[in-house]
């Protein structure tokens, strides 16, 4: 049995959403001074309570997306197809000038890609991916990070430092300067979210996690109102570890709470592959 996905760009796309990075986008006028005086009644609590309740719902959703993904060599763009049941599955299909390359389906407990290119598939349980990557990893995860929800690598409630960082609100579960020491004592991670004071949606979401050492930080822009909710139509991505990757994704379009088919098939000459 082959032991590779190499030439898969989705393959890329999915390595890429589980370990994360970072690009920042800010309000064009200064909030910072109003910010500092709002923090006065803003507690954790109450930050972490409007997260909670601004946070996009839906029960099916299909989008188009442009991606660009970039490493230290390469950079390649592709056309997604995006579909998800809320909480129980995410299928992705990326094309290359019309053509499919690849497919995904992620389940709560399994994850299945399919090579088009070189007619391999992958098939394995997401608790053994997430111990392959070192990262933990569940199918909310990834949804709430495609939609600039709380992805929940710590439970919301333990970020209980709130402050002011630049024009945003911020909750994290330590201050910066602490947050090794916390991890060395306690065992703890470290994230933090920076909020828009007007609709107390996500802007970043920064994780950090020590052993082993993993940096994940996404940034949310070009706010809709989509359905009933605001979304992010922009999505980026970046991590510096190990090697620099930059992922770009941006919506082209979103159609929500239609039921849709899930067309995820192995052809039996396909041969597996491993992670």
């Amino acid at each position: 049995m082959k032991n590779s996905f190499k030439g898969c760009p989705l393959a890329a796309v999915f390595f890429a959403l589980t370990l994360g990075f970072s690009a920042c986008t800010t309000f064009k006028q200064p909030l910072e001074g109003r910010a500092k005086r709002l923090m006065d009644t803003r507690s954790a609590t109450f930050l972490q309570s409007q997260v909670a309740d601004s946070a996009f719902q839906f029960l099916w959703l299909s989008g188009k997306l442009n991606v660009q993904y970039t490493d230290n060599k390469n950079t390649n763009s592709f056309s997604v197809n995006l579909r998800m049941r809320k909480d129980s599955v995410i299928w992705i299909s990326a094309s290359k000038m019309g053509i499919e390359a690849a497919q995904i389906k992620i389940t709560p407990d399994s994850l299945f890609l399919v090579n088009r290119l070189n007619s391999t598939y992958a098939r394995e349980s997401i608790k053994v991916v997430a111990d392959k990557l070192g990262v933990s990893l569940t199918l909310v995860m990834l949804q709430n990070a495609l939609l600039g929800n709380h992805f929940d690598f710590i439970d919301l409630a333990h970020l209980k430092i709130a402050d002011v960082d630049r024009n945003f609100f911020s909750i994290s579960t330590f201050p910066k300067r602490l947050a090794k020491k916390a991890y060395e004592e306690e065992g703890i991670n470290q994230m933090t979210l920076l909020i828009e004071p007007a609709t107390f949606r996500i802007n970043t979401s920064s994780a950090q996690q020590f052993k082993p050492k993993v940096n994940v930080d996404i940034n949310y822009s070009d706010y809709r109102r989509t359905g009933r909710r605001l979304m992010p139509w922009k999505v980026d991505f970046f991590s510096s570890e190990g090697k620099n990757v930059q992922l770009n994704l941006e919506y082209t379009k979103v159609t929500l709470d239609n039921p849709l088919e899930i067309p995820f098939r192995i052809p039996k000459s396909y041969t597996r592959v491993r992670f």
